[in-house]
């Protein structure tokens, strides 16, 4: 059963959004009307195209190796049938009573934006459409000062507040704001979140570890701006979308 779902608006300058094909681009948002409300559908290539592109001669086994390939799905095998998950699902569709399968592997689950123990996101961990977004702010670990923006991690305290909160990664709300400025081509809640047990494997301070990170990312966006309005003023169609 189909349902409706919500498109954010960075949809169209996502980094794997550009980078996919005309037709993979139509059938994204409408792959997501298909998936329960964990993000989870059915991998049966013939049923999608009936019901994604019913008028169009398009060959979906292909476009779902193609989401594969840019690692905005992910493929599993389940009691002998296979299913797909989409990543960060849960981060972006929030219905107000989801109702879960219960059919999401563990080492999907944060692929999906669960959490490592399977349980659901608070409602306003992450902030979209009218909703304030959680700030970061800490209240107490120590700290150091080096360049007006590097810390340390600070010790874990049931005290301390934090705009942003997901395993190693710990940042207060001036830290947060400043890295928002610094990478205004991502979506930095999203980055962090995917980020975030690849940081635990770092060694050393995990906070210049993920700003390189952040910062890699941010410049192959902008390049890949910068080639599409290259594109567009070659072809004379600057000006035109």
């Amino acid at each position: 059963m189909s349902r409706i779902r919500s498109i954010h608006p960075g949809l169209s300058t996502d980094e794997a959004y550009m980078a996919m094909s005309l037709a993979a681009k139509a059938a994204w948002p409408l792959l997501w009307t298909e998936c329960d409300d964990d993000g989870v559908f059915e991998w049966k290539p013939l049923v999608l195209k009936a019901k994604i592109f019913p008028a169009d001669n398009i060959d979906m086994g292909s476009v779902l190796k193609e989401y594969e390939t840019l690692q905005c799905v992910k493929s599993y095998e389940l009691d002998g049938r296979m299913y797909g998950v989409v990543r960060n699902f849960i981060r972006f569709q929030r219905p107000k009573k989801p109702n879960s399968r219960k059919l999401i592997p563990v080492e999907l689950r944060t692929f999906v934006g669960l959490n490592e123990d399977g349980t659901r996101p608070v409602r306003n961990q992450f902030g979209t459409g009218g909703e304030n977004q959680c700030q970061m702010e800490d209240e107490g670990g120590s700290r150091r000062k080096k360049e007006d923006s590097e810390i340390e991690e600070p010790p874990p305290s049931s005290a301390t507040q934090y705009a942003f909160e997901d395993g190693i990664i710990r940042l207060s709300e001036k830290d947060f704001s400043k890295w928002q400025a610094s990478f205004s081509c991502l979506d930095l809640r999203a980055e962090l979140i995917g980020l975030s047990k690849w940081a635990s494997e770092q060694q050393g301070n995990w906070f210049h570890a993920v700003k390189g990170a952040l910062a890699k990312r941010n410049r192959t966006v902008l390049e890949a701006r910068g080639k599409a309005k290259e594109f567009r003023t070659m072809s004379g169609m600057d000006g035109v979308l």
